[in-house]
């Protein structure tokens, strides 16, 4: 991401199109789930 110049994910995390394809991100471990990966 930094070698495109994109520092801050946050936007994206919090995002409708994030949201609507079932991701989930968890801060406290610092992981990205999604239920089909469960």
């Amino acid at each position: 991401a930094q070698e495109y110049e994109i520092y801050d994910l946050k936007p994206f995390f919090n995002s409708i199109q994030f949201s609507r394809a079932n991701f989930v991100l968890d801060e406290k471990r610092g992981i990205i789930t999604h239920p089909l990966a469960v």
